[in-house]
C-alpha cells in the first residue's frame, strides 16, 4: 500500500469522497467509471 489510501468502491459518478495520504510521494490512479481516464496525485 505504501501510503496510498484504499480504493474507492461503488459506481456513482455523482459522489465526492476525500482520501488522506499517509506519506509523501507520487500516486497514480485509474477511473473505473471512464475508460482511459487516469491521473496522478503528488503529495509533498
Amino acid at each position: 500500500m505504501n501510503g496510498r489510501p484504499a480504493d474507492i468502491s461503488g459506481s456513482n459518478a455523482n459522489t465526492t469522497i476525500a482520501r488522506t495520504f499517509a506519506t509523501a510521494g507520487t500516486f497514480g490512479y485509474v477511473c473505473t467509471l471512464h475508460a482511459g481516464m487516469t491521473g496522478t496525485v503528488i503529495v509533498q
